[in-house]
């Protein structure tokens, strides 16, 4: 979802934890004394991120003006614009599905870069190397949410998906929430096979797939994955990073703060160049890392 503009380069936001229930009683007429109180400074924490900029600089010379109908195109620049802000929006995609750690910047030899997806929803201490915008312990991502050593999607079973699914929801502590599930191609394929034989049987069984066919057409499309606990609207991610085969993402628990959003900005002209930068400058939140769950290839969670 998109977030208020960040007013810094490392924003904060606040995560909020309740205490523990009780089924304890008072004795009647018990006055409570100072150890009794409390307040819920201890159920807080603040986390915290940085932004990262993406750009596609664009030049076209005055030869490349001039001298590009071969392409049928009317204003090379303009055709350039568009494909490139195409490629941007592209990048935007490919950095937050993709497994980076947040980066301070260095002046002059190092770009700030936010946390992407992956690696917000870890648990090892390992994973975070960015110490200022390390997540506390308590607040990561469960190791019960994070499915490991899975070389191949083909090796996901359908009873991990329903754990990995009652996890998240047992620690947000609600019912029926509504995902994301984000999959490469083969990952796609392994819930496609979920409705025609489960391999964790060792018997003959009865594929679901038998009860929904129509003449002439054998149809074993899985888009929308339903449990008990929670169901999950399945998403092919072509460029989904290379240790991951799934992604399980409350989707209102995930935001973006753009500073500032996709823009083309004019960098003037020579006699011979004409220059555009399009750019994009954004913070990527996670409000709480253990709304989410994966399944990954490697076995450090």
């Amino acid at each position: 979802k998109k977030d208020p503009a960040p007013l810094q380069t490392t924003p904060e936001w606040e995560l909020k934890t309740f205490a523990s229930r009780t089924a304890d009683g008072v004795i009647e007429g018990y006055e409570p004394t100072a150890s009794d109180f409390q307040n819920n400074l201890a159920n807080k924490t603040m986390l915290k991120g940085r932004f990262i900029k993406q750009w596609r600089p664009v030049a076209v010379t005055k030869e490349m003006r001039y001298m590009h109908n071969q392409y049928n195109r009317p204003d090379p620049l303009a055709d350039n614009v568009m494909d490139k802000s195409k490629e941007l929006y592209s990048d935007v995609e490919f950095f937050l599905n993709s497994d980076t750690e947040s980066v301070p910047p260095v002046s002059g030899t190092t770009a700030s870069s936010g946390r992407s997806i992956f690696r917000w929803l870890s648990k090892d201490n390992s994973r975070f190397t960015d110490t200022d915008t390390t997540p506390a312990t308590a607040y990561r991502t469960p190791t019960a949410s994070i499915v490991v050593s899975k070389a191949a999607a083909s090796d996901v079973t359908e009873s991990e998906i329903g754990a990995l699914i009652t996890n998240v929801v047992t620690t947000r502590r609600k019912a029926g929430l509504r995902f994301m599930g984000l999959c490469t191609p083969l990952m796609r394929d392994q819930f496609d096979s979920f409705s025609r034989v489960d391999k964790s049987y060792t018997t003959s069984v009865f594929p679901v797939s038998r009860f929904s066919q129509k003449q002439g057409t054998i149809d074993r499309e899985v888009t929308f994955y339903k449990s008990a606990n929670g169901s999950v609207e399945l998403m092919t991610i072509f460029d989904l990073d290379s240790t991951v085969h799934f992604g399980l993402i409350s989707p209102d628990l995930f935001a973006l703060g753009y500073a500032q959003g996709v823009k083309v900005n004019n960098e003037g002209a020579s006699s011979q160049i004409e220059k555009r930068v399009i750019d994009v400058i954004y913070v990527p939140k996670c409000l709480n890392p253990g709304a989410h769950g994966k399944v990954i290839t490697g076995a450090t969670a």
